[in-house]
């Protein structure tokens, strides 16, 4: 019985010291997870950071290429005529280029027996600098229509 006793006792300690590597492995184990967790976590949010500056200067760059495209030309009218009795083809013309704002020129040029004219009006927010021609009002009707 005694020979019994001490096999017991020896399961007993045998199970004890396995118990005790188990938990001791497990501790490392999630450890090791964590640091792993940790280091890779890090390398997450710096890329994340990195990201985001990232989409902050193309939300920069964006803006101002939307404020340059705003002040380009986009609206264009025309409108052809016989500017004076008696010349025909309808030669001349009368040609508005504005942007998105309605900012621009008016441009037209008279084409008659005599010579061709060219006249320039600028034009903000769609108002005339200078009093327009039906023609002229007509291209930059055109052109603000779009």
């Amino acid at each position: 019985m005694e020979d019994l006793r001490a096999v017991d006792w020896l399961l007993l300690g045998a199970t004890g010291v396995v118990a005790g590597t188990v938990a001791a492995l497990a501790r490392w184990t999630g450890r090791l997870a964590k640091a792993a967790q940790g280091a890779a976590g890090d390398e997450h949010l710096r890329e994340l950071e990195r990201l985001r500056r990232e989409l902050e200067r193309v939300r920069t760059e964006q803006k101002g290429l939307a404020e340059q495209l705003a002040r380009c030309v986009q609206r264009v009218g025309m409108v052809r005529y016989d500017a004076f009795p008696g010349s025909g083809g309808r030669l001349s013309f009368s040609v508005a280029l504005l942007d998105a704002r309605g900012d621009g020129v008016v441009l037209s040029v008279l084409h008659g027996r005599d010579g061709c004219y060219a006249y320039a009006k600028t034009l903000q927010d769609g108002r005339p600098s200078h009093p327009l021609s039906e023609e002229e009002r007509q291209a930059v009707a055109q052109a603000l229509r779009g």
